[in-house]
This record gives structure tokens, sequence and C-alpha cells, in this order.
């Protein structure tokens, strides 16, 4: 390489790094456009996001009809709806959840509602220690909301979006932290009655009295009751309710369950102490000792009678068609008598 050559070459250098560096000292001065999020932002997140964003789910309850269309085109069954019926207030919704861990938010739901309900906001930020507490509660226990009866002409009413998850659902969340002691204090108590002989006597007495008496519905709430929070989504069921009542009908066997966790071998042993005494088995080979001659002496309670059912409405009657109101003689037409040929006459 000649003389001549290299001073090109640094001149070429020169030149290049000049013109790279005057676009980063244009940047010098002029305001940054960097925002320092979450603590230094100067307006609200919410105004950086467009509408059409789609965030974390909420449901205004005081418009929704009760048609149960989001839960049912929910591709991950995210959504569950609880609906059951009140001597005052008439059909109620008692439960409402939305699994936000499991949301892959397509829209579908928000698509599907006819009033507008359910809806994304523009809210994002859901940093939580379990995904247990990523589940939003819209309903709390025991409590009953009626539907909506939508009127026509009116709009149904509506909250600002995201007002509802700001200052009802978020400051619910932190709450969670009970709702998992309470999972852990149950999964103690159960591994306790299984290592102490009285206890387990005594959580069998309890079984033979709420679903001694074979009714499905009581072993259906027993069941819920035992499987609690314990993860089976793996295996398809995403509520303790789908799962109790798949093992109180038989159609799902607890030989073929894995659930997830600790303390899940003492689950599967509490479920099968539960059944075999719903359904009058023995379950000496289960817990070691002569259980049988100890339940022997307790009586189950008989089950609660269920709700009559309404009975079906009575269809209107068919209005007359125009043919219905034609004299008789036009609408039938003249036979021969079997004893009568066609084309003799009477004698």
């Amino acid at each position: 390489m000649g003389v001549k050559e290299y001073f090109f070459n640094v001149k070429n250098t020169a030149v290049t790094i000049f013109e790279g560096m005057t676009v980063t000292f244009s940047h010098l001065l002029r305001r940054p456009i960097t925002v320092q999020y979450p603590d230094r932002t100067p307006e609200p997140i919410e105004n950086y996001i467009e509408d059409r964003f789609r965030g974390i789910l909420e449901v205004d309850l005081q418009s929704c009809i009760g048609c149960l269309l989001c839960m049912k085109a929910c591709p991950l069954n995210c959504i569950y709806i609880e609906v059951d019926r009140d001597p005052e207030l008439g059909r109620v919704m008692t439960q409402f959840d939305i699994d936000e861990g499991k949301c892959m938010y397509c829209g579908l739901c928000t698509e599907a509602c006819p009033t507008k309900t359910l809806r994304h906001t523009k809210e994002f930020e859901l940093s939580t220690d379990t995904p247990d507490e990523m589940v939003l509660r819209f309903i709390e226990p025991g409590e009953k909301v009626p539907f909506y009866k939508p009127q026509k002409g009116v709009e149904p009413p509506r909250r600002p979006l995201g007002e509802i998850l700001r200052t009802e659902i978020f400051p619910k969340l932190k709450k969670n932290l009970e709702y998992r002691e309470k999972g852990l204090e149950l999964i103690r108590k159960r591994i306790e009655h299984w290592e102490d002989r009285e206890k387990l006597i005594e959580f069998a007495k309890y079984l033979k009295k709420k679903a001694g008496s074979g009714d499905t519905k009581a072993l259906t709430d027993v069941l819920i009751e035992i499987i609690g929070d314990a993860d089976f989504s793996h295996q398809g069921y995403n509520f303790p309710k789908e799962l109790a009542a798949a093992l109180a009908s038989g159609k799902e066997r607890v030989e073929l369950l894995d659930p997830m966790g600790w303390g899940s071998k003492y689950l599967i042993l509490d479920i099968k102490l539960a059944l075999r005494i719903a359904r009058g088995q023995s379950v000496n080979d289960l817990v070691g000792f002569d259980l049988d001659s100890i339940l022997k002496d307790v009586e189950p309670e008989p089950p609660k009678p269920a709700a009559p059912k309404r009975p079906a409405a009575r269809p209107a009657p068919k209005k007359p068609t125009a043919e219905a109101k034609k004299p008789a003689e036009e609408k039938k037409e003249e036979k021969p008598s079997s004893e009568e040929k066609p084309g003799e006459d009477k004698k």
C-alpha cells in the first residue's frame, strides 16, 4: 500500500467519524424523548396507550345480563361464572372470576358480549408472587348480583374504563396473600390428620356426616372443600367445581389425577377417603386400621331437598290460517262409498 492510498484511507475514516458524530451531537441540544417509567412519567401512563390496546379485562356487573356468552367464547376457559336463583331477586350471579394468568388477550370474549359489559382496559401491570393471585374475583363469596334487564332505547349504565380495576380489584390483590395462607393451612391440616390417628378419625366422621348419604350434590360440596386451590389445570380442570362434579358422578377416576404442588399425596388420600365413605366402601386398607367399625355409629345428614322446578310455559295457541277458515264442504272432496262403484246408480 502506497503513501497516497494510506492518507486517503485516513481521510475517509475521519470524514465517516465526523458524519456519525454530527448526529450524536445534534441530539445533545434536543429535549429527551425517553420516559423514566414508572415513577417519573410527566403524564399518566394510560395517556401513552392507544384506545384499541388489549389490556387486563374488567367486567361492569351493573350492565351484565347473564347470557354467559363470554365464558363460552373463551378458548382457554379463563372466565368462570356461577349463576343461581334467589327467591327475592330471581336469577343472580354468585361468582365471576377471570384468570388473567391464562388469558391470551385475543378479544373473543369482548366481541361476544352483547352489552359490552366485558372490555379490555389500558391496565397491564399485574405482577404477583404466584399465578393464583392473578385470578380476578369480581364477586365476593356470599355476594349475589342481580342481572341487568335491558330496556328498549335505553343505554345500559357504564363506568369509566379501568375504574373498576383501580378502585375495587387491585386493592383486593393484596388480600390474596390471605387466601394463599389459608391454602397452606389447609395442606398442613391435611398432613396432620393423616399422621395423627385421632384427627383422622374426626375427619372421617365429618365426611360420613356430610357425604355418607350417597347424595351426589353433598359429595360434590365435600370434594370442593377438599380440593381447595389445588392446581389441576394441566388435566383440563380449571376450577375445583368441575373436578369435584366429575369425581362425584364417576366420570373421572381418582387414580388418574396428578396434582401439582406440595402435599399432593395427602390430597389424593383425602379424595379417596371421601369417595369410599360416600359410596359405602371399606376404608381399612387405606388408613391402616379398623375405621369401618368406628364409622358404623355415625349417622349421615339427610340430603337437602332440591329446589322445585318451575313448570314449563305453555305454548301460545296457534292462530287459525286462512285455509282453516274455509268451510269444511269446500275442503272435503266427495269420495265414492266402498259399496258403490263409480259409474253405477243406486237402485
